[in-house]
């Protein structure tokens, strides 16, 4: 059970469960599915390589209040040919870090998304994750959508090289605000800012 609490708390902060959208559904079928969604058409990995760390996401969790601390995605080349993909964080009131990843993933030019799915004591979690832009030094911007058991939601989730918002500078952040209105409709975007020290 602690496990699934800290799934479901990852999720909260990170997928985005504050702010459930309606389920798109297929038929007669009520699992929901993903939006359509355009990410990147082609990414360099081996410019994507190395640490991010989450600066910012919205919509904001609903609480204002969010346990995770330091939480941050890694690429990392296994291979010649193949890489990792992993996601860290430390919890509040929790001594280890909690790594989520994939591994082995073909180096060569890719296009996302990136899927997970996950059963964790019958609680049904898969996560599709795309980059919709990066410039590989400064920022990458994320879009997760995430259906946990039957539940769709999403969020934007914006990463830095630096643990801190002050790295990423204001005209990218207004940049990327236009990035998500093109793409959802939304016209007033409020971020929650990560607050931490790495």
């Amino acid at each position: 059970m602690l496990l699934v609490n800290i799934i479901l708390a990852i999720t909260v902060c990170v997928i985005g469960l504050s702010r459930a959208a309606p389920a798109t559904t297929m038929g007669t079928s009520s699992t929901p599915q993903c939006p359509n969604v355009n990410g990147m058409t082609t990414i360099d990995t081996t410019k994507l390589m190395g640490l991010w760390y989450l600066v910012a996401m919205t919509p904001s969790p609903i609480n204002q209040t969010c346990p995770l601390q330091c939480p941050r995605l890694t690429f990392s080349q296994s291979t010649s040919s193949t890489y990792n993909f992993l996601f860290t964080t430390n919890i509040t009131g929790q001594t280890q870090p909690i790594t989520i990843g994939l591994s082995d993933l073909p180096i060569t030019p890719v296009v996302s998304p990136f899927n997970l799915s996950m059963d964790i004591l019958g609680t049904l979690i898969d996560i599709q994750s795309m980059i919709l832009n990066t410039d590989y030094t400064n920022y990458m911007l994320m879009y997760t959508c995430s259906i946990v058991n039957t539940t769709l939601v999403e969020t934007f989730d914006v990463f830095g090289r630096q643990p801190s918002m002050a790295s990423i500078s204001a005209g990218t952040m207004n940049a990327i605000q236009q990035s998500i209105g093109s793409t959802t409709g939304l016209t007033n975007n409020e971020f929650y800012n990560f607050t931490q020290t790495c």
